[in-house]
């Protein structure tokens, strides 16, 4: 049977819609026929699907699409579907993404060699700003432009990422003013920690943000790779103030590529790097020119006092004040002079070392 019509019998529209899926149903291929009420039920022992054709079977298209999607709501156990080589187009997409917008479950879905097209696509990345649970989409073969791939892969990059952080990229990137305080340690999530890709994420947002004053990233899984992503930002950065790194793994070369960073940063002034494996060496040089930033020189500032080492001095707490002149500036005449050259670097840490800061602690009287 492949067709009923029942029109015009005094049928009330929700038995009509139902006769209407019934008959939809009979002519799908014969495996969603035998797993829908299964997936409906919410059964869990369905955890993944395989609806990609055999030899024998039809093809999965649009109508599919729609009596799989509604089935797939509210169900807690799929974790994988897979699709690929059918003749699934733009509506069906479609279908799929009003799924995705509910559905809590789904990690996986394969829709390789299909034809959904840009507009199938785009539907599927409007789902994502809702879903977040979907970690992995296969969209290859689809006549889908490179602009909207693009689009496609950001959305599953942010997908993958804590949602505290997925629901603050559109005021990050946007500047939004009253977005002046990040959190995210995770003590009380459930799963995802910032890692490297969303370090890369986050600091591209932060190059040109001027809002943000506060980012805390305790105890994460931020490597030696996100350190490089974030101190590209600190480069250009020149509002954020407050920075919390304390138990990640940034290592030495992490804490080299903030070091360096922060010769050219002039408004970072609290720091912490506690539990990251930094040589002490760098933490110094970190904290100089943290220091730096924190107590500008002024004029009224013409002496000081040395007292002994403070036992419990760490990068995390930035001394007092600083006695030390300010960084050097180019001379007019002299425009090589510029902040990036080695002689800059070189005339800085002589002034920072050579002259006062090293295993000592100063205060300005």
């Amino acid at each position: 049977l492949q067709e009923c019509r029942v029109g015009r019998n005094d049928i009330a529209t929700s038995p009509s819609s139902e006769v209407e899926d019934s008959i939809a149903l009979h002519t799908e291929p014969l495996a969603l026929k035998r797993v829908l009420r299964s997936i409906y039920d919410n059964d869990p022992s369905v955890t993944a699907l395989d609806f990609s054709p055999g030899d024998d079977e039809r093809f999965y298209t649009d109508a599919s699409c729609r009596l799989l999607a509604m089935a797939l709501r509210d169900n807690q156990h799929v974790r994988k579907l897979n699709l690929k080589n059918n003749k699934i187009g733009p509506q069906g997409a479609g279908f799929l993404a009003d799924a995705l917008e509910e559905n809590k479950a789904l990690s996986q879905l394969n829709l390789n060699s299909n034809t959904i097209g840009d507009k199938g696509a785009s539907a599927i990345v409007s789902a994502l700003k809702i879903n977040d649970s979907l970690e992995q989409l296969y969209v290859e073969n689809n006549g889908i432009s490179q602009e909207v791939m693009e689009q496609v892969v950001y959305a599953m990059m942010l997908n993958n990422q804590p949602s505290t952080l997925k629901a603050c990229m559109d005021r990050l990137a946007d500047n939004d003013p009253s977005l002046t305080v990040l959190d995210f340690s995770p003590d009380d999530w459930k799963g995802k920690v910032v890692d490297d890709m969303a370090m890369r994420i986050m600091a591209t947002a932060l190059l040109h943000n001027t809002s943000l004053l506060s980012l805390d990233l305790a105890n994460n899984s931020i490597t030696a790779q996100g350190a490089v992503y974030l101190a590209d930002a600190l480069r250009s950065n020149t509002t954020l103030e407050h920075l919390d790194l304390r138990n990640n793994r940034l290592r030495e070369e992490g804490g080299r590529a903030i070091s360096q960073a922060l010769k050219a940063n002039s408004t970072l002034s609290w720091i912490n790097l506690d539990g990251n494996g930094i040589p002490f060496d760098i933490l110094e040089e970190i904290q100089a020119n943290v220091n730096v930033n924190a107590h500008p020189l002024s004029a009224e500032h013409s002496h000081l006092t040395i007292t002994a080492p403070d036992p419990g001095y760490s990068v995390a707490s930035p001394l007092k004040a600083l006695p030390y002149k300010a960084k050097p500036q180019p001379h007019e005449d002299h425009p090589e002079r510029a902040f990036n050259t080695l002689e800059y670097h070189s005339a800085l840490d002589h002034d920072i070392f050579a002259d006062a800061m090293k295993d000592s602690r100063y205060m300005l009287m």
